[in-house]
């Protein structure tokens, strides 16, 4: 490698890195938010405690990494490519005799690296991401909606447990705080009235409890049970409301091939497995591809009034990974069919890269 292409290597790295990073934090950001709000819709909807919205937020965020990742180069390469072409910086480097097939050839070494971190994300890192997520969702389809309390309503838990409260306030740290609390334990002939209550939750366990504040408990108030009436007062009192049933290994429980490891999911136990396989190869294939088509689209003529190059970059990448969305979503019972429409859609793009290859009229003249 000459000194002009050693020194004109470093300058397209450090040119594509930088975009790279200020575009990835730009996509991480409008994703967390986007991810903030869903999970803010879902625990209205479903139930999710509040200490779990930002685990959840950003458990999502890593599921989708290697999409932000291969999105963020694509258009990194195009941003930065197109924004050397604007300056006439590549008109004085193409006359060196280097072609838009040369200079991708250059940055080869960058597509490989971007290329082994979504191969990274996808086989080892998303697996388990998604696992954590089916766990926090079966936690959410087992709690009952009694856990969510309303005010000044009675609400009956099915432990014939009824509860309710006169006023609900969420103090400074995001707890619930209700007051003048009634609860009755209907099997056991039991009235609880306190002044103030705050929820708990077990972290390990999953059980949800009431910390009750200066209040009385009184017992046996059946007519049958007169003479072993008991009536206490407390300063404090916790009571269980729910258990968690879900207590052992969940990770056994779920087995769906999204979730399994890359050793577990090459022992293709059934065509789903097989396309979940071939869904993770093709995401870091179709950034590897996308990449070099990128280089392409970023050309443009410093004289041109309209430049589209990064909506080119973005229609590539956005039909691309709804092509393989869509393949993946497909309910096939044969392996031939799977194979063959990740397949065809990965040549479909070759044919558009080997096109682009044969447009550009200079490459034989690659700068060696």
């Amino acid at each position: 490698m000459s000194v002009f292409t050693k020194t004109l290597f470093k300058y397209l790295i450090k040119k594509n890195l930088n975009s790279f990073l200020a575009i990835f934090s730009i996509l991480s950001l409008l994703l967390l938010s986007n991810q903030f709000f869903l999970v803010i819709n879902q625990s209205l909807n479903q139930g999710v405690f509040t200490s779990e919205i930002l685990p959840l937020m950003f458990l999502k965020y890593l599921r989708d990494l290697p999409y932000i990742v291969g999105l963020g180069f694509i258009l990194s390469i195009v941003y930065s490519f197109n924004k050397l072409y604007k300056n006439s910086e590549f008109i004085v480097i193409k006359t060196s005799g280097l072609s838009d097939y040369g200079i991708a050839k250059l940055i080869f070494p960058l597509i490989i690296g971007i290329t082994f971190i979504t191969i990274f994300l996808s086989f080892i890192i998303v697996p388990e991401i998604k696992n954590k997520i089916e766990i926090y969702k079966n936690n959410f389809n087992s709690r009952p909606d009694y856990l969510f309390f309303k005010e000044k309503v009675f609400q009956k838990f099915e432990n014939n447990i009824t509860f309710y409260s006169q006023n609900i306030e969420s103090s400074d740290n995001k707890v619930d705080i209700f007051k003048n609390v009634f609860i009755h334990f209907g099997n056991e002939s039991k009235l609880i009235l306190a002044r103030r209550a705050n929820k708990r939750i077990d972290s390990k366990s999953g059980d949800f409890y009431l910390q009750l504040f200066d209040g009385n408990i009184y017992e046996n108030y059946s007519s049958n049970l007169k003479l072993n009436f008991k009536a206490s007062s407390f300063e404090q009192l916790k009571v269980k409301i729910y258990e968690n049933q879900n207590t052992g290994n969940q990770d056994e429980n779920i087995n769906s091939s999204e979730t399994k490891s890359i050793s577990k999911l090459l022992k293709l136990d059934n065509n789903s497995d097989l396309k979940e396989l071939l869904y993770r190869i093709s995401l870091p294939l179709s950034t590897f591809i996308l990449s070099f088509v990128a280089v392409f689209l970023s050309r443009t003529s410093p004289r041109d009034r309209y430049n589209f190059s990064l909506g080119y970059g973005l229609i590539a990448y956005v039909l691309y990974y709804n092509v393989l969305a869509y393949i993946n979503s497909l309910k096939l019972e044969d392996a031939y069919s799977t194979i063959v429409n990740f397949v065809t859609i990965h040549f479909s793009f070759l044919i558009l890269l080997s096109f682009l290859i044969f447009k550009d009229k200079s490459w034989g003249f690659t700068h060696k």
